[in-house]
């Protein structure tokens, strides 16, 4: 059984799930709900920068690990209409700052009497017993209520940090997606930058084409009176329809490539802008402040040690005295008492002013924290709801690139009686010029079929003498 870090993204605020490896993704989505509020289908949980799927374990993501934390997007909060965050509620426990005195400990009970002593020294000395264990447990509220309220600024700045890898993994995300639409744009655009070329040709050269196949008389043997040129074997008043219809759908959908044009500026344009923004700027402030304001710590924590060392000093005179007054031993040297006036002082005029000091240094630390963990929601309210944006915008464009792919396969279709007009004047000459190499080779062939023929009748002759003369050739008899 492991622990499953899950934070809650627009907050920065940790829970932590008991599971295992063969947990479902959606036991841990229900648990959320009833810990966090956020509802089951609202939720999407990523790790690694890959959505957790809810029919997965989480065995599929490597989880539950220490190293690695999971991050919860609320979807309903990514809305435009969704409402701002509401502030950060911070609550600091009531410490007395004077809390009423504990009885003395002193293993010899209460405070002995020591009205008749000449020395005011020793005859104060219960008094500073009681004074320095109020200066004490005073210092100890004050450390206790200053500790409280730093561990809070620390909790709030981790949660700030949190919140700043959520949206690297929100961005890591959203660059995924534009890559893919980046990709499909410029594949899209590629093939239509080739095909409005020619077919752009095509509209600018139909007038010029058809005067060109006007001007091509085909052959007198061809010819009647209907068709005299090339011109005359197309419907000319049909193609002067189809480039008509041709012109009209090539201009609007250039217009409509253009507004794709924009759009996908547009949105190249805020991709960029939101990925130049940057939350590390004011964590880091706070981050810094922090660090500073440790030093208050450790001067509270140096004046409670003092305090504590001082009232176990005047404790340790008032057992001895009473120690001494039980059985017979030398009286106390009076410098022994006489130095805890400077002590009081101290107390009084130092070390409690410079607690209080302290606790208000880091109260106000408190609020800055405070307001700049505000700002961080909102900030990261506001940046998701641009994401989620982005999100829609890059759906939205992916299906339109499908649209637009077949719009123009049929644009394509549309064009191709202009390309047969293109093709006409070629063909026929091509025609003409095969026309003209079949003679040619025929005629060769015919030429050397008469020389292959002379050649065979010569040969043949010769195989006939050969013969004859094989036959009259004289044999003697055996």
């Amino acid at each position: 059984m492991g622990k499953l870090v899950v934070r809650i993204v627009e907050n920065g605020h940790p829970y932590k799930i008991n599971c295992d490896e063969h947990t479902p993704v959606e036991s841990v989505q229900k648990l959320l709900e009833s810990i966090s509020g956020i509802p089951f289908k609202d939720q999407l949980l990523f790790c690694f920068g890959s959505k957790l799927e809810s029919h997965s374990h989480l065995s599929a993501y490597k989880l539950p690990s220490e190293e690695e934390e999971v991050f919860l997007f609320n979807k309903s909060r990514m809305r435009i209409n969704s409402p701002p965050p509401t502030p950060e509620n911070v609550k600091i426990a009531v410490i007395p700052i004077n809390p009423p005195l504990s009885p003395p400990s002193s293993s010899h009970g209460p405070h002995p009497n020591l009205d008749d002593t000449s020395d005011p020294a020793l005859k104060a000395l219960p008094s500073y017993e009681t004074q320095f264990r109020n200066h004490l447990q005073s210092g100890s509220a004050i450390y206790r209520r200053t500790l409280a309220m730093f561990e809070i600024c620390e909790r709030l700045l981790q949660e700030q940090e949190a919140q700043e890898r959520a949206l690297d993994v929100a961005k890591g995300n959203l660059d995924h997606f534009y890559k893919m639409v980046c990709q499909n744009y410029t594949e899209f655009m590629k093939c239509y930058s080739q095909q409005d070329c020619s077919h752009r040709k095509f509209l600018v050269d139909f007038g010029r084409e058809k005067e060109k196949l006007r001007s091509i008389k085909i052959m007198p043997l061809l010819q009647n009176a209907n068709r005299k040129c090339l011109l005359d074997f197309v419907d000319e008043e049909n193609l002067q329809k189809v480039w008509e219809e041709c012109s009209s759908s090539h201009g609007r959908f250039e217009k409509k490539v253009l507004e794709l044009k924009t759009e996908f500026g547009d949105l190249n344009g805020q991709v960029q802008d939101l990925f130049s923004c940057k939350t590390s700027n004011f964590i880091k402030d706070v981050e810094l402040s922090v660090k500073e304001h440790r030093r208050f710590m450790d001067e509270q924590k140096s004046i409670m040690q003092a305090l504590s060392e001082d009232v176990n000093t005047v404790k340790k005179l008032l057992e001895d005295y009473i120690s001494r007054q039980v059985s017979p031993s030398p009286i106390l040297p009076h410098n022994a008492f006489s130095a805890l006036g400077p002590t009081y002082n101290t107390h009084e005029k130092d070390y409690l002013p410079k607690m209080r000091a302290c606790d208000s240094a880091i109260s106000t630390l408190l609020d800055l924290c405070t307001d700049k963990k505000n700002e961080s929601n909102l900030y990261v309210h506001n940046y998701m709801q641009k994401i989620a944006r982005m999100q829609y915008i890059i759906k939205d464009l992916r299906y339109k690139f499908s649209v637009f792919s077949e719009a123009l396969k049929h644009q394509n279709e549309q064009f191709h009686q202009l390309k047969i007009l293109h093709g006409v004047g070629p063909a026929y000459m091509a025609c003409l010029a095969e026309v003209e190499r079949r003679k040619t080779a025929t005629k060769m062939y015919m030429e050397n079929a008469e020389k292959l023929s002379e050649k065979l009748a010569r040969e043949r002759d010769f195989e006939i003498r050969r013969r004859d003369e094989f036959v009259k050739k004289p044999r003697s008899k055996h």
